[in-house]
């Protein structure tokens, strides 16, 4: 096989692409304001476009995931399956819905405003998981 430098320059840059790719990932984590047993974790690529990559919620005494065997032992039987549907971020605001994996309707919606300067940044916003409730949450981005 002959190597043409147009192709080693392209196997470079996917190597030097990859280590970075897992560093290009990050958190929200919110809790309920005035229960701080509903929560929201979504893991979260950092990219153009808003890339989830794994989420789970906690409310009403119910959870949602979309790893629903990651909570551990008998987690899978308490856990609705949910998958990202669709979601928008602009560094002030992330909006994101999680539907059934089916996609016939739309589990949860994670509402968030984005507050932040040089050191700090936060969000607060609204978990809405219609059937269960809507509670006010506050966001911190890891």
């Amino acid at each position: 096989m002959r190597r043409t430098p147009g192709k080693m320059i392209l196997a470079a840059a996917m190597c030097l692409a990859l280590p970075s790719a897992a560093l290009a990932s990050g958190t929200i984590e919110c809790t309920g304001v005035e229960d701080p047993n509903v929560t929201a974790f979504v893991s979260i690529g950092r990219l153009p476009i808003l890339a989830v990559l794994s989420a789970q919620f906690s409310a009403d005494g119910r959870v949602w995931a979309t790893d629903v065997n990651g909570g551990g032992e008998g987690m899978a039987e308490k856990t609705t399956a949910i998958i990202f549907g669709q979601g928008y971020a602009d560094g002030r605001q992330t909006f994101a819905d999680f539907t059934d994996p089916n996609v016939e309707q739309i589990l949860v919606s994670l509402r968030l405003v984005n507050a932040s300067d040089e050191t700090d940044d936060a969000e607060a916003g609204l978990l809405v998981i219609p059937g269960a409730g809507i509670w006010p949450v506050v966001c911190i981005n890891g």
